[in-house]
């Protein structure tokens, strides 16, 4: 999945890069995963509090994603764009 903007960007992950998913359907809490949102992939870090599981971006500027997503799988690696 090539990463087309900055909400990773304090994760490492960077517009250009392109990031390795392995396919599946659950995750862990604090696990960087690729997610269907509004039928578009992202990628974000899975997150959990009372109310249910989220996804959190690594980048400040970007809020919480708290409405209805689905797990495409875990990030488990990223090639870097030179």
């Amino acid at each position: 999945l090539k990463i087309q903007r900055d909400s990773m960007i304090d994760k490492g992950i960077h517009e250009g890069d392109v990031s390795v998913i392995h396919r599946q359907r659950t995750a862990s809490v604090g696990d960087i995963v690729a997610a269907l949102l509004d039928n578009e992939a992202t990628i974000k870090i899975l997150k959990k509090k009372e109310s249910g599981y989220f996804l959190e971006p690594a980048n400040r500027k970007y809020p919480d994603i708290e409405k209805p997503f689905s797990i495409l799988g875990r990030v488990i690696a990223v090639i870097k764009k030179f």
